[in-house]
């Protein structure tokens, strides 16, 4: 049993900041195991970078939601549809009809 301790608690001491940054980037997408999160968790305490890259994309990740509630419904985009189908509607009856060169 010891030696399994051993070997956890030198898997702490092995984590470099490539690691860190995997698992800070993979507690966005799925949970991470108790043993993930503590390693991680030694790591932020000795390294303030990997703390600040972690800030980062939490806040990234905030503001992507706030864009994504923000964004225009489909009335809107139907609008947008509509006066582009116009503007080009009213261009092709400015241009002239494209002069068959070969005759």
């Amino acid at each position: 049993m010891w030696e399994r301790v051993l070997d956890w608690i030198w898997d702490l001491h092995g984590m470099n900041c490539r690691e860190a940054v995997r698992l800070s980037s993979q507690a966005l997408e799925r949970r991470l195991t108790a043993r993930e999160r503590f390693t991680l968790i030694c790591h932020y305490g000795l390294c303030r970078w990997c703390r600040a890259y972690a800030r980062q994309i939490r806040a990234m990740r905030r503001w992507m939601r706030t864009l994504r509630e923000r964004a225009p419904g489909p009335r809107l985009a139907k609008e947008r549809a509509a006066r582009i189908k116009a503007a080009l509607a009213a261009a092709r009856k400015e241009t002239p009809p494209p002069r068959d060169e070969g005759k």
